[in-house]
């Protein structure tokens, strides 16, 4: 009778057990950040489509498993770049914004939608964009490579908005 029941109790364990899938937010974080590696390092490959949405999927997995986590404006502007729709990126990196933990990602962010803005031929609001970037408080930079190209950075939107805005004028002034 013994052995029956720990026979019965040692299965209903096993069984109700093994159905549970449940990993840590740093197990997560471990697996996404591998498969980012590896999309990295085969992007120029054939099979770099599938990397890719593996990796976008790991990102969205921590995302909808962990919302309240800290690195969550992280996993958001990894998303974001990893996406597929402009429209989807383009609300990724509005909420980091929105978010507004990381001062670097929320910078960024900005930058992203600075280039849809351009991209979508919306000059005033990438304008708007590089302006609020200004008024933040500049991230430290360790050495002057990272400085130089994020004044680069800055530099080449805002060209690309001055001569979209002067190609507009003298369209509409003809």
């Amino acid at each position: 009778m013994r052995i029956c029941a720990f026979i019965l109790t040692f299965f209903c364990f096993i069984f109700t057990n093994a159905q549970v899938n449940e990993f840590t937010e740093s197990e997560l974080r471990t697996k996404a950040d591998s498969e980012m590696a590896d999309y990295i390092e085969g992007m120029h490959e054939s099979d770099s489509l599938k990397l890719r949405q593996k990796t976008y999927d790991s990102f969205s997995l921590l995302i909808k498993k962990f919302p309240k986590s800290e690195n969550l404006s992280f996993y958001l502007y990894t998303k974001g770049c990893l996406a597929d729709k402009i429209e989807e990126a383009k609300s990724c990196f509005k909420e980091v914004i929105q978010i507004n933990s990381w001062s670097y990602y929320v910078i960024q962010s900005y930058f992203r939608l600075s280039w849809f803005a351009v991209k979508d031929k919306d000059f005033k609001l990438a304008l708007q964009y590089l302006d609020i970037i200004e008024k933040m408080e500049q991230p430290n930079y360790h050495c002057g490579v990272e400085l130089e190209s994020y004044q680069s950075q800055l530099n080449n939107i805002r060209q690309e908005c001055e001569k979209g805005l002067k190609t507009n004028t003298a369209t509409n002034s003809r």
